[in-house]
């Protein structure tokens, strides 16, 4: 979104600036151009980080050693970067710690502990750079990162909730008073982030993300064919990343896999992305037909003629919506319907080897040169699939509770949950 050189003889200053989230941000601003200092305890992460950092941008970053709780060691990481690099012009204050407790069994080393990382460490780095800022007649940006719970509390991260407030405060504070000497502040909340360091404390078992994955796997249907969270640095992960801007990889949500489906190699289930692709493809074209279907029923159009002779059963007899009429087609029917699918599947609705996932159509079907009407076309297909399965699961739901599935009907006391369609195969 910005331009290269955005940040170009900027310095940045990241703390915890070697793994996850402050690494992914020093590795943004690299590329945008500005000299980077990333600071954290550990110097051989540092070390590693700047180098995988510079190889990708080319830029200067360097790793200086620094425990936040300690003022001096402050103040001389601060000299360092200042000789080597220039004063600092933005402060990303992230480095942080935490864990899950119940409040009670916290001892008072252990909660001083995420009190001195996160409020006093913060305080101790914005003080230092901000009256060299102020000194030098300079201004200059803090960003703070902090969490959602600072506004409404939560359990078992009482220090953590405690220390992120005062956080935020502080920055609420100066930024009223340092103002008048160009220094801006601001805090963001991004939310949980699925990193070795910080969930190694708050999901050290990996149970906790996976249970909050599952209610949003429904919202997956429209944000990829096989979606994920947003690429990570090499080495961070096991997950082969897609890049933005794949068909079916459209926002909001862009790329999202909750169940690890893009794992090389795939581990269970044990089938390649592209066949996940075509599963998609092909079901989501059986969704649209099968919406169409239950519109076209209820709208009265009916085949002429009869669907079966012998029991004396015309189309016109068949009720509309998909359960109704799942129950009214006879056995045999159901036989027919079963086999064209069969041959449907391994014959025309099988994808040619060579050919994109879900192309079957042969020389027939119409094709785009334009590159950008083709990727327009595909990702309409793609999302338009992902909102039929959606809907026709919503009708099959609305139907089963009022007997219709598209209208809605009025409740009757009494009755649970609502009035049944006459005749349906709920009454």
């Amino acid at each position: 979104m910005l331009p290269p050189e955005t940040y170009k003889d900027k310095v940045v200053l990241v703390t915890g600036g070697g793994t996850g989230l402050g690494k992914g941000m020093s590795l943004k601003f690299s590329h945008l151009g500005a000299k980077v200092a990333i600071a954290s305890r550990r110097m051989n992460v540092l070390e590693d980080a700047a180098k995988e950092i510079t190889a990708a941008t080319g830029n200067t970053v360097l790793p200086v050693q620094l425990d936040v709780r300690d003022p001096a060691a402050v103040a001389k990481a601060i000299d360092q970067i200042e000789a080597e690099l220039g004063l600092p012009n933005v402060v990303i204050n992230n480095a942080a710690g935490n864990f899950i407790s119940p409040t009670e069994r916290l001892s008072a080393n252990a909660f001083q502990t995420i009190i001195d990382i996160v409020l006093k460490g913060s305080a101790f780095l914005t003080l230092d750079v901000g009256k060299r800022m102020i000194k030098q007649k300079k201004g200059g940006v803090f960003l703070a990162i902090t969490t959602h719970y600072t506004n409404e509390g939560s359990g078992f991260v009482v220090p953590s909730a405690c220390a992120k407030s005062g956080v935020e405060t502080m920055c609420k504070s100066l930024g009223v008073e340092w103002g008048r000497y160009g220094i801006r502040f601001n805090c963001i909340a991004p939310g949980p982030i699925e990193t070795e360091g910080a969930f190694g404390n708050l999901d050290p078992t990996g149970q906790s993300i996976a249970m909050l994955a599952l209610p949003t796997f429904a919202a997956t249907a429209f944000s990829g064919p096989a979606p994920m969270v947003a690429p990570r640095l090499a080495g961070a992960s096991s997950v082969s990343m897609r890049a933005e801007g794949e068909i079916g990889v459209t926002p909001p949500l862009g790329v999202y896999d909750p169940l690890n489906l893009l794992a090389t190699p795939v581990v269970y289930p044990r089938r390649s992305y592209e066949r996940y692709v075509e599963l998609e493809i092909k079901h989501g074209r059986i969704a649209m037909l099968a919406c169409l279907g239950v519109i076209t029923t209820e709208a009265g159009i009916r085949w002429p003629g009869y669907l079966s002779k012998s029991l004396d059963l015309k189309f016109e007899d068949i009720p509309g919506g998909a359960l109704d009429s799942y129950a009214a087609v006879p056995a045999i029917g159901w036989l027919q319907i079963v086999s064209f699918i069969v041959i449907l599947e391994l014959g025309y609705g099988a994808t040619p080897p060579g050919n994109a996932p879900g192309d079957v159509g042969g020389p027939s079907w119409i094709r785009y040169d334009d590159p950008a009407v083709k990727t327009f076309k595909l990702n309409a297909e793609r999302n338009n699939g992902r909102a039929a399965m959606m809907g026709i699961i919503g009708m099959m739901i609305h139907e089963s509770l009022t007997g219709n599935p598209i209208w809605p009907l009025a409740y009757e006391p009494g009755k649970f949950p609502l009035i049944p369609f006459e005749g349906g195969i709920f009454a």
